[in-house]
């Protein structure tokens, strides 16, 4: 129901105070930094195809294999339930999602560890543009700004 709706959203949101935007910060560039020093590029680059796989199930292919059920009248059954991680009911459509995701995340993934200069490769620079994308409309679904003194401070942070 509509209720059932506005009540999860809610609980998936997150309000980001002052400290929060000086902890984005802090830490955005102690990660820059440990990269920078470290060179630990592969495994930033595994990390970024999981976080983007499960965006593009979130944002991609779960409103896609879901509309695409309703439009065929298929009724979108629970293919299994877990406690294991907080996962829970799992149906056939958020299956067919993340099998979709994750099978491009694959693909992308190898082109980037295996060709020399991948981005010479249309599909893995256009792969990496959409899941990145994916991730930037997971993060905006997900934090809530209530006030412009938080922006402000992410905004000059940023840029100084």
């Amino acid at each position: 129901t509509a209720q059932q709706s506005t009540s999860r959203q809610n609980e998936e949101t997150l309000e980001l105070t002052e400290s929060h935007a000086l902890g984005f910060v802090f830490f955005s560039a102690a990660g820059l930094l440990t990269l920078f020093y470290l060179k630990i590029y592969s495994f930033v680059k595994v990390m970024y195809g999981f976080s983007c796989c499960n965006a593009m199930v979130t944002v991609i292919f779960g409103p896609l294999y879901s509309r695409i059920f309703r439009k065929f009248r298929v009724r979108d059954s629970v293919a299994f339930s877990t406690a294991t991680c907080e996962i829970g009911v799992v149906t056939y459509t958020t299956l067919l999602a993340a099998i979709t995701s994750y099978s491009l995340g694959a693909v992308w993934m190898y082109i980037a560890f295996t060709v020399h200069h991948p981005d010479s490769i249309t599909f893995f620079w256009v792969m990496q543009d959409v899941m990145g994308a994916c991730v930037c409309i997971t993060f905006l679904s997900v934090i809530k700004l209530n006030s412009i003194k938080v922006a402000t401070m992410l905004l000059i942070a940023a840029f100084f």
